[in-house]
């Protein structure tokens, strides 16, 4: 019988345990376009909600508090942003509040403390996503990273980690630097924020956002999610 992989990193390393290479079938994870879809107020609204001035920046992570995250990447590549721009972070999921005192603990160490809106769980993730203006991932290890789709379908650009499928998701249209390396991951965030301060019309920047929303939705729906399942199972049945 088939196995289904939900990433093309994941097949992979059933490979190499392993695994028949020929019973491996990658079906990316799908995601529901038309509730993740770029939202032209989002950023003004977030940043209203946040109490942060019309030239803050927000740049987000939505990741649960865990090693593989490695948030201190983050901090560590942020750290030495202070001076550069008005921006701030704004980290969402579970363990991402001012209870989890280890995180607060590594906020102190990296001076970041007063940059930092810690949002928790929320439930609208897309308003979230939408909102920011760059979505990073900083992880040491990932499958199919779902943060960065749902970014990039909100029409949010992102920098990642180069770990599991999550250059084959940006797909040249962020920026892309190894795990665990926070000047590669400083210098990637730094060339973001400055591209944001070139002047461009606000019917360009609506252009921008939904070509990574199209970026998206062209090749990690729910319903190609579904045709690819369904494809392994009228396989399967026709060779029952």
């Amino acid at each position: 019988s088939d196995i289904i992989s939900c990433s093309t990193y994941a097949a992979k390393v059933h490979q190499n345990i392993g695994y028949d290479r020929r019973k491996l079938i990658t079906v990316y994870n799908g995601y529901d376009i038309s509730r993740f879809v770029p939202d032209n107020n989002a950023n003004a609204a977030l940043r209203s909600e946040l109490e942060c001035d019309e030239s803050t920046r927000l740049i987000g992570m939505v990741a649960r508090w865990h090693p593989v995250k490695d948030h201190e990447n983050l901090f560590n590549a942020l750290s030495e942003l202070q001076t550069l721009q008005n921006w701030r972070l704004v980290l969402v999921g579970s363990g991402m509040s001012a209870d989890n005192m280890e995180l607060i603990d590594r906020l102190d160490a990296n001076g970041l403390k007063a940059r930092v809106f810690l949002l928790g769980e929320q439930d609208d993730i897309p308003k979230i996503m939408a909102g920011l203006d760059l979505h990073v991932l900083s992880s040491a290890g990932e499958a199919f990273p779902n943060a960065v789709a749902e970014a990039m379908a909100c029409g949010t650009p992102c920098v990642v980690t180069d770990v599991g499928d999550a250059a084959l998701i940006v797909d040249g249209t962020g920026i892309v630097v190894p795990p665990t390396d926070s000047q590669a991951l400083r210098e990637a965030i730094k060339t973001m924020l400055s591209g944001f301060e070139v002047e461009v019309s606000d019917e360009i920047k609506q252009q921008r956002r939904f070509a990574l929303h199209e970026k998206i939705s062209s090749r990690f729906s729910a319903g190609t999610m579904v045709a690819g399942y369904s494809a392994v199972w009228q396989n399967a049945v026709g060779h029952s």
